[in-house]
Order: structure tokens, then sequence, then C-alpha cells
């Protein structure tokens, strides 16, 4: 007979194609833990560390202004955008009431996720974490070396989708100067002595603390460059004190594509490749930290864009003027408008025909 969670597990979409053995070996190693009514699940600082997927009860998902975003139950999952690009949380999450949580601690999750191809998200696009071993609400955000994206620089009713920063690849040019340093300090107390010793330390020294400059403003190179996805848009923006910005508004990116070397396939590091309508036509952006995931995240956001889009647009457009000019005439037989009025106003409606 199937194991239970098996058979829970065959039906959420991101989970049908594995065969029974995988998916028995996910639940082997996941857990099973319990939300009372109205405690936190995640609040936002919490780094991106498992999968959630909802055995029972219910999940509010909130955005940092408090405005609820998702309302999710049985079946649906959670925790994935963190969890794929290994970012923090942006969102909190509130069990509605008693919840039974299946806990897909990341590395059976990045399994599942490479057999899938990706995740289908049900719920938004901040995900969540849990703690496995202590209460829900015992863990504490972990400080971020990296800005975040300023929040004021954001249109009205405009979220965060990601955050990133250049991979950590980006170091090392400064990284192999330092070993050049250091293996150059160790030759010069081995090999020299007396006062050449003595100066040529001194020199090493020199060399050392101007190393260490660079580094700073490298540090505060990367510190201060985001690459980052909206609701809207794709944002590029760099610079310590003198500011660069490139932004490509979702609607206009025709066509995403990466490339990784070899090597930049061990690292996780890569260059992605955006074509849209505008006079720059292609843009390549380097460095970029799993840069697979991250034109999946795009694509995804894309199509989100593309459907409330739609239905800004269907909303917008109202009744049609057949439709207006049928209900000015229960108006006017009601002797709510005048005859002269009915036939000014159909007029009027008939030539934005």
């Amino acid at each position: 007979m199937p194991h239970s969670l098996v058979q829970m597990l065959r039906g959420v979409p991101d989970f049908s194609p594995l065969d029974e053995r995988s998916l028995l070996a996910i639940v082997g190693e996941s857990l099973n833990l319990f939300w009372r009514a109205g405690s936190l699940i995640f609040e936002p600082g919490l780094p991106g560390d498992a999968l959630y997927i909802i055995l029972s009860g219910e999940v509010v998902i909130y955005a940092e202004t408090g405005e609820e975003v998702a309302r999710l139950g049985a079946g649906d999952s959670f925790g994935e955008i963190s969890l794929l690009l290994n970012t923090v949380h942006r969102r909190r999450a509130i069990a509605v009431g008693d919840c039974e949580l299946l806990v897909l601690p990341s590395r059976p999750s990045w399994r599942c996720c490479a057999r899938t191809n990706g995740w289908r998200s049900t719920s938004t696009r901040s995900s969540t974490p849990a703690s496995r071993s202590r209460s829900p609400t015992s863990r504490r955000p972990r400080p971020e070396l990296a800005v975040p994206y300023p929040r004021k620089l954001l249109n009205p009713g405009e979220e965060i989708s990601f955050d990133l920063h250049p991979h950590w690849w980006y170091f090392v040019p400064v990284a192999t100067l330092a070993v050049v340093i250091a293996a150059a300090a160790v030759v010069v107390t081995v090999t020299l002595r007396d006062a050449t010793q003595t100066y040529t330390l001194l020199g090493v020294a020199v060399f050392a603390v101007i190393w260490l400059m660079a580094f700073l403003v490298k540090l505060a190179e990367w510190r201060t460059t985001h690459f980052v996805l909206t609701t809207d848009r794709l944002i590029v923006r760099s610079g310590v004190l003198s500011k660069q910005n490139r932004e490509i508004p979702l609607e206009r990116i025709n066509d995403l594509s990466y490339h990784q070397s070899l090597f930049e396939r061990l690292v996780g590091a890569g260059d992605l490749v955006i074509e849209s309508a505008g006079e720059r036509g292609q843009d390549t952006f380097s460095r970029i930290p799993h840069p697979e995931r991250v034109e999946q995240l795009i694509y995804a956001e894309i199509e989100s864009n593309r459907q409330r889009t739609s239905g800004v647009h269907i909303e917008q457009q109202g009744p049609s003027i057949p439709n207006q000019i049928a209900e000015l005439a229960k108006l006017r037989d009601q002797g709510v408008v005048t005859d002269a009025e009915f036939q000014a106003k159909k007029t009027e409606l008939l030539s934005r025909m």
C-alpha cells in the first residue's frame, strides 16, 4: 500500500513526475512540523533553506507593508524562490489555523528541483523557511553583508522579487593578488637575511596596504551593485559615489539566454543575455549567480506581469458602448433623464465607435 505522504506528494504538480522510490526518499528526508493558529512561520530576513508543503490547514503570506498577497491551503507549496536563489525572505507567513507542514530541507529539495526542471509555485514570489530543530519563532535574521536595494526607488505598488549581487567570482582577481603577496612574504622570510630581508618585507607590506585599499574599493562596488527583479521591471544599478542605472520593463523583454563555461558551471556563475525592444537591443550581464534559475524566475515574473496587465486592461475597458446606451434607455424610461439628454449622450457614445 503506498505511503500516505507519497500519495499526497503525487497530488502536488511539482512532484507528480517522480516515481514512488524518489518520493519515498523525499519523505524520508523531510520533517513534519506543526504550527498553532496565529503562529509566525517566517519573517523577512530569515534564510531560505527549505521548501514547505501544506498537509493541512491554511497559511497567509503578507508583504512587508502588511498587505495580504496569498492565502494557501492543503497541497500548496511555498519556499522555492529564496531556496533557489539562496537569499533571505522578504515576506511574512502566518498560520491561519492549526497547520501541519511537510518541510523539505535544502538537499532533497534541490534534487527534486533538478528532476522536475524547476518549481511551479502556487503561492507568491517570496518563500518561507522554517527551523528544523527549534521553534519557528526562535530564529533570528542573519546579518547581511550586502546593501539592500532602496525601497524608496520603487514605484507605488511595485514589489521586489529578488535582489542579487555579483557572484563571489567577482573577488577572484584581488584574492589572487593576496595569495601572491603572501607567497612573496614567505619567500622573503625564508631566503633573505638581515637588512635585505627587513627592507624587502617593508616593500611587501606596502603592497599589502595597497591591496587592502583595492579590496575595500572592490567590496564597496560589490555591495552597491544590484541585479533586481521587481513585479514591473528588471533593474541593474551600480556605483559607489556616482550611480549608473539600467531598467528594462518586463513587457519589453523579448528573449532570455545564459552562457556558462565548464568552470562557471562548477562555481554556479554565468552571463545572462537579455534581448529587449529598445535602442540597445541586447544586454549582457556578467557574473550572475545561478543564471539558469534567474532566467526561470524572470520568465515567471514576465508571465505574471502579462496576466496582471491584461486583467487591468480588461477592467479599464468598462461596459461596452451598446450596454451603456441600453442603461441610458432604462434611465430615460424611468424618468431619471429626459429624452433630449438621452439623445445627446447617445450621439456622444456612438461617435466613439
